[in-house]
């Protein structure tokens, strides 16, 4: 399974939610184009087609999901490289030191060690563990 997926067939909804968000995305570049810029020109395109895309979709859906589905595909090299660096950064800096130190130390949560001398590995367990009612207050 992809850590990230495009979805093709949005819903009336998505799609709806999708011409909020980008109305908001759109009119924010719009102040960035006004104040930060200073190219009132661009700005008002920018707020221009923060509302007109949306009213369009809203009247027809199928022009929005073109909308929808040109920013997924234009969006989606973002996320699948972010994603996998995240994922990567976690595995390669949190989890891979976390266990060579617990190697280095000798530490086995497991409790695999070998030992000749023992009659069984069985672990004992106290009542309170194996009463059926701590299923039902797991935290």
């Amino acid at each position: 399974m992809a850590v990230v997926q495009i979805n093709r067939n949005p819903t009336r909804r998505e799609l709806n939610q999708f011409g909020f968000i980008w109305m908001g995305f759109v009119a924010f570049f719009g102040v960035v184009a006004f104040f930060k810029l200073h190219n009132p020109s661009l700005a008002r395109g920018l707020w221009v087609a923060a509302v007109l895309v949306p009213v369009i979709g809203w009247v027809f859906p199928r022009f929005m999901r073109w909308v929808f589905l040109g920013m997924s595909y234009l969006a989606f090299p973002i996320g699948f490289l972010v994603s996998h660096v995240v994922l990567a950064v976690v595995y390669y800096l949190v989890l891979t030191p976390i266990g060579i130190l617990t190697r280095l130390f000798g530490y086995d949560s497991m409790k695999r060690k070998f030992d000749p001398e023992a009659k069984s590995y069985w672990v004992e367990r106290s009542a309170a563990a194996v009463d059926s009612k701590r299923y039902f207050r797991q935290f």
